[in-house]
């Protein structure tokens, strides 16, 4: 008789994928922190920022984009006084304010 046995990883589930990220998210940022999926929820975009205060008028905007089926950062960044949003589907876009009342995208 032959037998076939499976060898390959076992790819974690969304749910378990879930807790990963929101582990790492704690680790980073704390428990301050906002997760954006994409429409696929294929990735995560987690974001902190703090609130503007008057000794600090543009807070830094701390961010990372997380692969759901790898279980992974793929991007990491930070900007003053910026803010992000998906575009699509897989990218991200990034404002960050020049001081003029303008914010400029990157």
């Amino acid at each position: 008789p032959l037998f076939l046995i499976n060898c390959s990883a076992s790819q974690k589930t969304f749910t378990e994928q879930e807790v990963v990220l929101k582990k790492l998210s704690i680790e980073k940022f704390g428990v301050s922190f906002q997760t954006l999926y994409n429409t696929e929820k294929s990735y995560a975009l987690i974001v902190k920022q703090e609130k503007a205060t008057a000794q600090n008028p543009n807070p830094v905007l701390q961010f990372f984009v997380f692969e759901m089926r790898e279980g992974k950062i793929v991007f990491e960044d930070n900007v003053a006084g910026g803010r992000t949003s998906w575009k699509n589907t897989d990218q991200v876009e990034v404002y960050s304010y020049t001081g003029d009342g303008f914010y400029r995208r990157q």
